[in-house]
């Protein structure tokens, strides 16, 4: 077994690891993979001899409750991943792993994270999400590890985030949804790509407008949030603006060239300005005191329209001018007409369940309409009787 490099005994019913008793003949042993172990309770102290192991992955192993400090001896390890576990802490040694480039802890019973974290020069990757015991503040020297990429603290109860955050110059995803505790955010680096928010306390949102390579932008379940920032204007890189469960009452009246645009849940929402052509991609669901659309006959981009269960929208102004659209949902919406609808050559899917329409569209005029859901339609007939 002197060659052996990879052992995997995932999903298999063992308590223990027996073949690292004999470590001698497993020397040059470099990764080894035991997820979804569900009896597995513990490591073996013999693990400390796999000098040269890079991999360690103990993934959903529900009886494993606790990390060892001798894992600071494993000088190879490159990543290290616990996801799923029953482990609450790891031990101050992980800083010693200056090879470690991603643990995952994400959906584990981590309530903090070491300081030793901050040694770790080549960190890259850390993933804590649905990590719901975890609490408190992120260690605050966190910003000096200059190599780290992506942050995800989705789910959490981590209250606050180091200023020193700033100072992470290759950040390039920030995921801080569903973050029930935060309240406050300090200025993030302009490298930052992808950025989530989501908390109910939230009060302080950061400054926008030096994020300049921002691709995706989603505020979910920010209550407080009553306007977008209007930093939004400058950042021309955004593709992507997501918005669900907001407090917003509308849109600023100059978005950037976005692809794709989403609210949901914005309970609050009553007006939208003249939206970009950009747009490839337009949903707005459940946003009860949204009266009307603005005419959307510029979108002649737009290849999803999704207006769903909002339930003051009666029309949908400049439909035919959506030449490129190829599927239409206006579901659970009072809409009586959808004038301009046999103008859109490419429409392949209709979607127009428990609407109030008093007849069906002719899909012989649509001649690539693949797909008509006309369910519990309310003016063609009676519900069914449950």
């Amino acid at each position: 077994m002197e060659a052996l490099t990879e052992l995997l005994v995932d999903g298999t019913s063992i308590r223990e690891l027996p073949v690292l008793r004999d470590t001698d003949k497993l020397e040059n042993l470099e990764t080894l993979s035991a997820n979804n172990c569900k009896l597995l309770a513990q490591i073996p102290d013999s693990l400390k001899c796999l000098k040269k192991l890079k991999l360690l992955s103990l993934d959903n192993c529900q009886s494993l409750g606790a990390v060892p400090d001798f894992i600071g001896q494993l000088t190879s390890l490159v990543e290290l991943s616990l996801s799923g576990t029953q482990i609450r802490r790891l031990p101050d040694s992980i800083g010693n792993l200056t090879l470690l480039t991603v643990p995952k802890i994400d959906h584990s019973h981590m309530t903090c994270l070491p300081s030793t974290l901050a040694t770790l020069e080549n960190l890259q990757v850390l993933n804590a999400s649905g990590c719901v015991d975890l609490e408190g503040d992120i260690p605050i020297n966190i910003g000096s590890k200059s190599s780290m990429r992506i942050l995800q603290l989705a789910d959490t109860k981590v209250s606050s985030l180091p200023t020193s955050i700033s100072c992470l110059r290759q950040l390039e995803i920030l995921d801080l949804g569903g973050c029930q505790r935060l309240q406050a955010l300090p200025n993030l680096p302009s490298s930052l790509i992808s950025l989530r928010l989501g908390g109910e306390l939230i009060h302080i949102f950061p400054n926008l407008e030096h994020l300049i390579n921002l691709k995706e932008l989603i505020f979910s379940g920010c209550r407080q949030l009553v306007e977008v920032p209007m930093g939004i204007r400058n950042l021309s890189k955004l593709e992507k603006l997501e918005l669900s469960n907001t407090g917003i009452t509308t849109l600023p009246g100059a978005l950037p060239h976005i692809r794709e645009l989403r609210i949901q849940k914005c309970l609050k929402l009553k007006c939208l300005p003249r939206l970009p052509s950009s747009l490839y991609e337009l949903e707005i669901s459940f946003c009860s005191s949204l009266a009307r659309l603005p005419n959307l006959s510029n979108l002649n981009n737009l290849s999803l329209l999704r207006v769903y269960n909002s339930c003051k929208i009666t029309e949908i102004p400049g439909l035919q001018g959506l030449t490129s659209l190829k599927r239409l949902d206006t579901s659970l919406c009072p809409i009586t007409h959808l004038d301009g609808l046999e103008r859109l050559d490419f429409l392949r899917s209709l979607h127009i369940q428990l609407s109030q329409m008093e007849k069906l569209p002719n899909p012989s005029k649509l001649w690539r309409l693949f797909q008509m859901n006309a369910s519990y339609h309310r003016k063609l007939g009676p519900r069914p009787v449950a």
